[in-house]
């Protein structure tokens, strides 16, 4: 099993400087004895003190003079602390490339994440950092798969239920898990609260957010436009968004756009965190935020998991099919599937069983009162802190200031767990698509116009299936689906990522352990 479009928990892409300090005790294990390996960990040093004046150094110190005009100090200060009181202190659990200016650093957040952090500095003089790059390390998905002697379902549903009563005490879960095989529920539980101001409990019929589980819908709603002649893979942007900028439209075609392939970015980083977010009411209004930035590489060069491109893809569908995107989706994949509980995110609308998402934040102490705060270390040794140590403390807050005013292409929409279910079983009994375009969608070759497949369950080999997971700071979702046993499974969670996908990967070793998956997937 793959897993497909797997979204990030964590995004930032920007230009950010960085200076030396010995106030944090060495990263372990140490980073390597070179101008970039010291550029990194003065990086992550001044990064794990929480403090915005030791972070304004680092860049006086190492950003050159016409970088700083590109993107001012006050930007680069936003975005630091931003993400520091989102993710709190890393800690370095390894190194996996050290390419001349260029180094990847793993790391752990304080909030659980597994990072992957791209330091990049001055090809001629790596004390210069031109760029760092946060992405998600390898995760469940590339872990090893849990091993050991058969289980019951019974058993399954106990490890199940130890596990989230756990995450439950620690405060890192709240939502809904189903498994289901066929007609048959092997588990489900609905576990803490959709609402915590007035202690609204999940239920079955809570709709979470998805994340970009929304992508596999675009990439869907792509292969119905092929399916009816209306554009084909190799087509270019410019054929369809003729106000795209060029040369860019000219060079980028669908399949590019699809696979994260054509050299386009990011719509979050600093311009997105400064915005009025309820001003983004349509794919177009997420154009400034990328449209006119250079490529990351040649189309067809490089991958870069690209939200940009999948904001391209929802505005070639509303160009392509005359509707727009939400409609579109909605006619051509909630209809057909019997999604009855599933529609675009509206931060402002009145959606009923909606649950809040909430993300653990940082709050400091600041003249001997607990108050929010920048993720900065609010006390010194002078106040009987510990040389080095993280005094901030964690508290769960409300996502609702970081969602878009309407959801996009590229994700942020909202279902249930039986929605999620039902668009399994469309998906792999072909009332979406055709079996050759849904065949195409998971993962096959581009068919022909007018092709023909013999039905999906019966055409995938044994043990075939995909997985799909969205998430950002307050939701985490997660759907697995195999294909010639129907077996689904769905996660959804109003929590911080990675909670979701950490489960996701505890079932794949506890449903094989069960015989729920067999044939060598």
């Amino acid at each position: 099993m793959r897993f497909l479009n797997r979204i990030l928990p964590l995004w930032l892409s920007c230009t950010i400087v960085v200076a030396s300090s010995a106030a944090v005790a060495p990263a372990k294990p140490e980073l390597p004895a070179t101008a970039i390996g010291r550029l990194a960990a003065a990086w992550i040093e001044a990064f794990n003190s929480g403090d915005e004046a030791r972070m304004r150094t680092f860049n006086e110190k190492h950003v050159t003079k016409a970088d700083l005009a590109e993107r001012p100090m006050e930007q680069r200060l936003s975005a630091f602390k931003r993400l520091s009181r989102e993710i709190g202190v890393l800690e370095v659990t390894g190194v996996t490339a050290v390419e001349g200016a260029r180094i990847v650093v793993l790391a752990t957040s304080a909030t659980g994440e597994r990072l992957a952090i791209t330091v990049e500095g001055d090809a001629a003089d790596a004390s210069w950092l031109k760029s760092i790059l946060i992405d998600e390390a390898p995760g469940p998905d590339d872990a090893p798969v849990e091993t050991g002697p058969p289980m019951t379902e019974s058993a399954l549903r106990d490890s199940l239920d130890r596990w989230i009563d756990r995450e439950l005490a620690a405060d890192r879960f709240a939502g809904v898990v189903r498994i289901v095989d066929g007609e048959r529920t092997i588990y489900e539980r609905a576990a803490g609260l959709a609402e915590r101001r007035f202690d609204v409990p999940n239920t079955f019929d809570t709709k979470f957010n998805i994340g970009s589980i929304t992508k596999l819908f675009t990439k869907i709603g792509i292969a119905k436009l092929m399916e009816q002649g209306k554009l084909a893979p190799e087509d270019h942007v410019s054929k369809f968004l003729p106000d795209y900028p060029k040369p860019v439209a000219d060079q980028i075609t669908i399949q590019q756009l699809l696979d994260h392939t054509s050299g386009l970015g990011d719509i979050f980083g600093p311009e997105y965190d400064a915005m009025e977010k309820s001003g983004l009411r349509s794919l177009s209004d997420f154009l400034p935020l990328f449209e006119n930035k250079p490529l990351k590489f040649e189309p067809g060069k490089g991958e870069f998991y690209s939200n940009a491109g999948y904001t391209v893809l929802g505005l070639v569908i509303e160009h392509v099919s005359g509707m727009p995107y939400h409609k579109f989706i909605r006619r051509t994949i909630y209809e057909p599937a019997g999604m009855i509980a599933s529609g675009p995110g509206e931060a402002d609308a009145p959606t009923p069983n909606l649950a809040t998402g909430y993300t653990r934040r940082a709050r400091y102490r600041a003249d001997g009162d607990e108050g929010p705060g920048a993720g900065g270390r609010g006390r010194g040794p002078e106040d009987g802190a510990r040389p080095g140590t993280d005094t901030r403390r964690w508290e769960l807050r409300a996502n609702t200031y970081d969602l878009p005013g309407l959801s996009s292409s590229a994700g942020g929409g909202y279902s249930t767990a039986g929605d999620l279910i039902r668009f399994a079983a469309a998906l792999r009994h072909d009332r979406i698509l055709s079996p050759a375009y849904t065949q195409w969608v998971l993962g096959g070759d581009p068919p022909a116009p007018g092709a023909k497949a013999a039905p999906t369950m019966q055409t995938l080999p044994p043990g075939a299936g995909i997985g799909i997971a969205g998430g950002a700071p307050g939701l985490n979702a997660l759907l697995v689906m195999f294909f010639r046993q129907d077996l689904t499974t769905v996660v959804l969670a109003n929590a911080d990522p990675p909670i979701a996908e950490e489960l996701g990967q505890k079932l794949r070793g506890w449903t094989r352990r069960a015989g729920l998956v067999k044939d060598g997937s």
